[in-house]
């Protein structure tokens, strides 16, 4: 009974709109009870829906210039946005706020266009007034996250994220490329905060939702290697660059995946790829300094000095690539040419141990002991847990021949957890500067059997030997120390340490 009732209730109510505006309402009424007694609810909800047609036609007439204000310059500004022009989008984007049109868009799209200039505070705003107005719009809590994220507040971000990804993961949302994308964004602020495993979490459901998205392959290698998994790190950029064999991102750190596995070779050709002129300049920069250092790590010390001059082009000054330059013409006996850079490094960073390590050992080459002290001391004092600074400061000690100096720092060694092997070592090197070879052959023994694969260590005893008349164990222990590092032999000559 109820269906008729209803069906004929919809008959009637498309016969009177079917009537028109030209017949005056009582007459529709009428017409109304004529067809259908007793439905006059019916045609009264119909006429009352006309009326409320008409009435929000007047009121769309009445608002229509504010209206067009709106369309204007909210259509002006994301044309500029387009076009990469933020501040004239903000402008316009003003405008259309200011207009008396409440809508959510304007105010959304000038807080990323913010966002876009780093003027994080007000996109904040922004997004904050937008989450007040309309507090279930998942796009705000996203991007009030991201605009946290920017200033560095990472626990109000991810406060932000997880709000957005309840509310895109309710039943009606039916939001899968906002959960992958929110996905990625709470990963990347976890990556931030330093919570690895939670990064991985989210990443690898990024790869569930949305399997052939590179960033998202790419986004949890990197956490991989931050973690040291340079295996999966190089499985994920491998994925990552067979889906977008153009990704520059994922190339550069398979790249830094490949070198900080001791792989230099693999890790020269991502950075070739990346070097070519076609590149943007910050990614040739990074592309080739980063080769330097894979260059450095295979020896080939003239090709990386050449990167890093290259590098410089683009960044002149910056302390980490006049440190690799130095680094490799320390390496190639340029000692006055690697001076003048380790000096540059530490005039724009002053407190940089690996310089101030690197500097001490360039005096040692050049027979500037005291100022070789120097610099150990100032490395030890940044570092007062670093037991290598102490041991290179008393080696520079004992060749300025202050051994009082050099045993008071062999002791202290002496008194660190896991570090006798080093204090034996330091000690045989002052007990032979003193000619007291027994003792040094005693020392060094006892260092070789704490640090069986240090191969300067082995080195010292079989010079030790040597002196001592031993000559066929010294040169075993030589001949090994040498297999194990060629190198070893210029690194002890700096301390007198020769056959």
């Amino acid at each position: 009974m109820w269906g008729l009732r209803w069906l004929v209730a919809g008959a009637i109510f498309v016969i009177i709109w079917a009537i028109g505006s030209d017949v005056p309402l009582i007459f529709r009424l009428a017409a109304g009870q004529r067809l259908a007694p007793g439905f006059g609810w019916a045609v009264t909800a119909g006429v009352v829906f006309r009326l409320v047609l008409i009435g929000a036609a007047g009121a769309v007439l009445l608002r229509a210039p504010r209206i067009l204000h709106y369309i204007r310059w909210h259509d002006s500004a994301v044309l500029a946005m387009n076009r990469g022009d933020y501040g004239r989008a903000i402008a316009a984007f003003d405008k259309a706020v200011d207009g008396g049109i409440e809508h959510p868009n304007a105010r959304f799209w000038r807080a990323w266009s913010h966002m876009n200039l780093e003027h994080y505070d007000r996109a904040l705003e922004d997004f904050d007034a937008l989450i007040a107005r309309w507090p279930r719009r998942i796009g705000s809590h996203s991007g009030r996250g991201s605009a946290l994220h920017g200033m560095g507040d990472y626990d109000a971000a991810l406060k932000s994220y997880d709000r957005a990804l309840r509310l895109a993961s309710l039943p009606w949302a039916f939001w899968t490329p906002r959960l992958a994308s929110l996905s990625y964004n709470r990963g990347q602020t976890r990556f931030a905060n330093g919570d690895c495993d939670g990064a991985l979490t989210d990443f690898s459901r990024l790869i569930r939702l949305a399997p052939r998205k590179s960033y998202g392959w790419a986004a949890r290698g990197r956490v991989h290697r931050k973690l040291n998994c340079h295996d999966r790190a190089i499985a994920d950029f491998d994925k990552a660059l067979k889906l977008a064999p153009d990704s520059t991102w994922a190339r550069f750190e398979r790249g830094l995946a490949y070198a900080d596995s001791d792989r230099p070779a693999p890790a020269i050709e991502d950075f070739d790829a990346l070097a070519a002129p076609a590149s943007p300049d910050d990614m040739r920069f990074r592309a080739i300094f980063h080769r330097g250092r894979a260059r450095l790590a295979l020896g080939e010390d003239a090709h990386a000095a050449a990167d890093f001059t290259d590098a410089l082009e683009f960044m002149p000054g910056d302390p980490d690539v006049l440190y690799g330059r130095a680094f490799a013409l320390w390496r190639l006996k340029a000692g006055d040419a690697a001076l003048e850079d380790v000096n540059a490094a530490l005039s724009a960073r002053p407190d940089d141990v690996g310089s101030l390590f690197l500097r001490g050992y360039i005096h040692l080459d050049r027979s500037d002991y005291p100022a070789a002290v120097g610099d150990f001391d100032r490395a030890a004092a940044l570092e007062p847990d670093e037991a290598s600074h102490e041991a290179n400061r008393a080696g520079a000690r004992v060749m300025a021949g202050h051994f009082d100096g050099a045993l008071a720092d062999c002791t202290r060694l002496f008194d660190r957890p896991a570090c006798e092997g080093m204090a034996y070592a330091t000690r045989g090197l002052i007990r032979l500067h003193q000619g007291a070879l027994a003792e040094a052959i005693k020392d060094y023994e006892q260092a070789v059997a704490l640090d069986p694969d240090t191969a300067s260590v082995r080195y010292g005893l079989g010079v030790c030997k040597l002196r001592a008349g031993r000559e066929t164990e010294g040169r075993v222990d030589i001949d090994a120390a040498l297999a194990a590092d060629p190198d070893v032999a210029r690194d002890m000559a700096r301390f007198r340490v020769t056959p």
